[in-house]
């Protein structure tokens, strides 16, 4: 194959003579570089378009996930507010009883009011550890998709700098 392609380099020498395949020779260069420049240019384009789209999609969901957070830190606020309510109900009517019956069960009294306010943080120290583990989750979930996101731009980046090498392949081959 070499010898046909000198064969052709002679022949244009030839014709051409050699000012002109200089010529020839100068213009495919200058189209070669020309083209590399467009290249490169549509390239840096599609990455800016590519990030600011990654970007927008990575604040949307940051501001679902800070909705999300919001909406659960509310309504368990809410929760907790009419329970911590509905507990105050409940004392004043455990502390009207009491009252009544402080002579009679005195001590026994004493031994339930204790146990419910055990349980009361038991149970609100489990609501708390729940919480953090489920806003850990979420975070972890986020990180996730953040690393998922990152792993497809680097694949599609990969694909195509393969696709432009293929091309600077072929069009170098295509001018030889």
């Amino acid at each position: 194959m070499g010898t046909v392609s000198g064969r052709r380099i002679f022949s244009l020498l030839d014709r051409l003579g050699e000012q002109g395949y200089a010529a020839l020779e100068e213009t495919l260069d200058a189209e070669k570089i020309r083209v590399m420049d467009a290249m490169s240019d549509r390239f840096e384009k599609r990455l800016v378009e590519e990030c600011g789209l990654l970007r927008v999609e990575m604040a949307r969901q940051g501001s679902e996930l800070r909705t999300e957070i919001a909406e659960q830190t509310s309504l368990l606020r809410s929760e907790m507010a009419a329970l911590g309510s509905q507990l105050r109900a409940e004392m004043a009517d455990l502390g009207s009883q009491l009252r009544t019956e402080m002579a009679q069960q005195g001590f026994e009294l004493r031994g339930e009011i204790a146990a419910l306010g055990s349980q009361l943080r038991t149970e609100m120290a489990q609501q708390g550890f729940e919480l953090r583990s489920e806003m850990a989750q979420l975070r972890g979930d986020l990180r996730g998709d953040i690393a998922d996101r990152s792993t497809q731009l680097v694949r599609w980046m990969l694909v195509f700098w393969v696709g432009q090498a293929a091309s600077v392949a072929a069009l170098l081959i295509a001018l030889r």
